[in-house]
């Protein structure tokens, strides 16, 4: 039982957002920092921890109230999605359809609940940030239920404590309770949380020289009658950490061992339901690209049976991830921003999105639509500039900071091959000075041409017929003003947008594709 399609509308960032997930894949969604990356995230967390997180379920948290699109206040605000199995899945405000699919069947009750996992920074920093009974019980009991089980070992003491009248004091009973009630606590933890297979994770998967197991320190009641939780922390084998193994590891080795609990409790919660799915949201962060790659394979090769989700603004992390997955089960799509209606919106392009191809088709039909064309012709060029400032953020090279600091200033030229260029010229000159027979105010007017001709580069696209077109070199800013920016995206009746200009534009995207395209091989 997989995703297939994702549409929200109104939540958060998002005023309309729609994307497929095909042929069952996993999906890698890259945005940058205010696409609307975790309004993703938030928004399929809204309808899947549903039932896990008892402030939703109990209509503590309203998510309407809670998450609506502050520009449209009365708008409808969804969140759909739609299974491979045809079941839609669907949030309209506080209403969530076919909701049981997150519990046991009733038909066969034995398949249990469904497998559903979300995770970011945020969850796996805090399972080392704090006594782990206090992490139990404010984090990981919202993803593992189970866990509650652990809670509830000190809730015959609360209630004890509670009864107690205000002149009466702590009697045997109630400490007796206390301290069986840390016992069960103790047998609790030894069933729900495993210690042996977090260990496996950690040294076989991640590579880790070192084990871990819990310290245990008795809860308590203070003198005014307030019971104490019990300290629990993390503890290393074999090493003296004097209590506090936080200091004794590095922000890595924390990360380590979060990703080894959080996916070890996930493997042994994990049931015969056919529902299951992981999202990952910048998970990583704060990570080396060596730790980060270790993760990422044990996460890829571990959990095959789960469609994974993984959104990420971390370019490198994104590319890390690129190389590292079977592009025939994995779904790769760039989320980038763009105006709209003076609406910022959110766009998500997959791999095989083909604007330019949808917009040739527009024009090339009897009753063309140029305001549609134009709009995917702008999609097609915030897309590839997305995928060129991309390239530009890893330093794949640095002509491609030349390019776009040409595509931005008046008085820049931009030679695709400079060396090439300058080598034409080096020849010309040696061939002009050794000609003996021409007259010297014959060579200077030659030298001048020569470098008015390279001044006045123009770039050139050839055709199918073998004619060419020549422009200007494409300057960033009247490419969107004159092309598209305001003809199509403002449907603005009373500009023209001439058949030409886009065909234009076409020629203008394919030539960018091409250099992009030789880009991304060096």
């Amino acid at each position: 039982m997989k995703i297939k399609k994702i549409i929200i509308e109104n939540f958060k960032f998002h005023h309309h957002l729609e994307f497929e997930i095909r042929n069952n894949n996993n999906c890698l969604i890259y945005g940058e920092n205010g696409s609307g990356k975790s309004s993703i995230y938030e928004a399929l967390y809204s309808n899947f921890y549903y039932y896990k997180n008892k402030k939703i379920a109990n209509g503590i948290i309203k998510i309407r109230d809670t998450f609506l699109h502050r520009d449209f206040p009365s708008g409808n605000f969804k969140v759909n999605i739609l299974f491979n199995n045809s079941i839609n899945f669907n949030r309209t405000d506080e209403t969530l359809s076919n909701d049981t699919l997150l519990l046991e069947p009733e038909s066969n009750p034995e398949q249990g609940k469904a497998n559903v996992y979300f995770a970011n920074e945020k969850v796996l920093r805090n399972i080392t940030d704090d006594n782990f009974f206090n992490i139990i019980e404010n984090e990981l009991i919202i993803h593992f239920p189970e866990l509650s089980k652990v809670i509830s070992c000190y809730k015959d003491v609360n209630k004890s404590l509670s009864l107690l009248k205000d002149a009466e004091q702590i009697n045997e009973e109630i400490i007796k309770q206390r301290q069986e009630a840390d016992e069960l606590c103790k047998t609790k933890l030894n069933e729900l949380i495993p210690f042996t297979l977090i260990n496996s994770i950690l040294e076989n998967n991640l590579l880790c020289d070192f084990k871990i197991e819990y310290s245990f320190k008795e809860s308590n009641i203070d003198i005014n009658k307030k019971f104490h939780s019990p300290l629990i922390n993390f503890k290393i084998m074999n090493i003296d950490d004097r209590g506090d193994f936080r200091n004794h590891f590095n922000e890595a080795k924390l990360k380590l061992i979060s990703i080894a609990v959080y996916f070890a409790l996930v493997k042994k919660n994990q049931t015969q339901n056919e529902l299951k799915l992981l999202i990952l949201d910048d998970f990583l962060t704060s990570l080396d690209m060596a730790n980060r790659k270790k993760i990422a394979r044990f996460i890829i090769d571990d959990f095959e049976e789960y469609q994974i989700i993984i959104l990420t603004h971390n370019i490198q992390f994104n590319n890390l991830l690129k190389k590292m997955i079977n592009p025939t089960r994995w779904d790769t799509k760039i989320l980038f921003t763009m105006k709209e209606d003076d609406l910022i919106v959110a766009k998500v392009k997959d791999k095989n999105d083909n604007y330019i191809e949808e917009a040739k088709n527009f024009i090339n039909t009897p009753n063309y639509d140029l305001a549609i064309a134009g709009n995917l012709l702008r999609k097609a060029f915030e897309g590839i500039v997305n995928e060129f400032e991309q390239l530009l953020e890893i330093g794949k090279v640095e002509r491609l900071q030349k390019v776009l600091e040409a595509l931005e200033n008046d008085d820049s030229y931009f030679y695709d091959t400079p060396h090439e260029v300058l080598e034409t010229l080096i020849k010309d000159f040696e061939n002009m000075f050794q000609n003996t027979q021409q007259p010297d105010d014959a060579k200077i007017r030659q030298i001048k041409n020569k470098i008015n001709a390279i001044k006045n580069n123009k770039i050139t696209f050839k055709i199918e017929d073998g004619t060419e077109k020549s422009y200007h070199l494409l300057k960033r800013t009247e490419f969107y003003k004159n092309i598209l920016m305001n003809p199509s995206s403002h449907n603005d009746s009373e500009t023209e947008i001439y058949k030409e200009e886009c065909e234009n534009t076409i020629f203008l995207l394919e030539e960018l594709n091409k250099l992009l395209e030789k880009l991304k091989e060096n």
